[in-house]
């Protein structure tokens, strides 16, 4: 349900840090559409929204790329309607390298959420408290309103999505992490269990998001619990005629 977009001809491309990037056209429509509210403060607001949310993207998804480099792969980074990947041959890595891949994602992101914070208490001169309650105009320095909205858009994307990111759900990293930790614990029924745990979660957090009228967010933790359930049912069947994925041992090179 969720597999990579074939390149289209409206794709952009470019290299950073010597690892090729592409950025599906779809990226940029599901950006603004995010974004949208902030058209009402004017347009300006709206292109520091996108800007924002495309370097925080590329900071997750590199965060995964430069230490999958570190143990050899030669990744690619795509920006696309999901938000980002970070496709890789991993087929050399062990367990505990796949493990702090998935890990420098959200790090990377909340790394600059970091670095967001300590740059406006530097330049703004005001103390990490108030940037974090988003009292910023009680510096030295007096920031302009472009200034404040992307010092809280920067923030708050890495903030939520990090937290978000992390949630035990496939495929997110959090579900993926989760996946190799039950994995080590118990090597035939990590995955399954991983699974089941991601549909609950899913599940649950698409029925707290319809509570919240959060319609939006209710559809994707639905599609994401659906496909969970699909990539269970599939391996059940599997299982029926013999070919059990609970006996791979090298899945997660997969």
């Amino acid at each position: 349900m969720f597999g990579v977009p074939a390149p289209t001809e409206f794709d952009v491309r470019f290299r950073l840090l010597g690892i090729p990037v592409r950025i599906n056209p779809f990226f940029w429509i599901i950006a603004a559409f995010l974004g949208k509210d902030t058209l009402t403060a004017g347009g300006t607001f709206f292109f520091i929204w996108i800007a924002c949310i495309f370097l925080s993207l590329i900071f997750h998804e590199f965060g995964h790329a430069l230490v999958a480099r570190r143990f050899g792969a030669s990744p690619d980074v795509l920006l696309y309607s999901m938000g980002g990947l970070c496709v890789y041959d991993n087929d050399r890595q062990s367990m505990r390298q796949r493990l702090l891949v998935l890990i420098m994602g959200p790090g990377a992101g909340f790394l600059l959420m970091g670095l967001t914070i300590a740059l406006t208490c530097l330049f703004l001169r005001i103390s990490p408290g108030n940037v974090w309650n988003y009292r910023l105009f009680r510096g030295q320095v007096l920031p302009t309103p472009h200034v404040v909205a992307a010092i809280i858009f920067l923030i708050e994307i890495n903030l939520y999505w990090g937290l978000f990111n992390l949630l035990p759900i496939m495929p997110l990293d959090g579900g993926q992490i989760t996946m190799i930790l039950l994995s080590m614990h118990n090597r035939r029924q990590g995955q399954r269990r991983a699974y089941i745990i991601s549909i609950l979660t899913a599940g649950l957090l698409a029925i707290y998001f319809v509570k919240q009228e959060s319609y939006y967010n209710a559809l994707l933790v639905g599609l994401l619990a659906l496909s969970s359930y699909q990539t269970l049912q599939a391996f059940h069947y599997q299982s029926k005629f013999g070919d059990s994925f609970e006996d791979e041992t090298d899945w997660w090179k997969k």
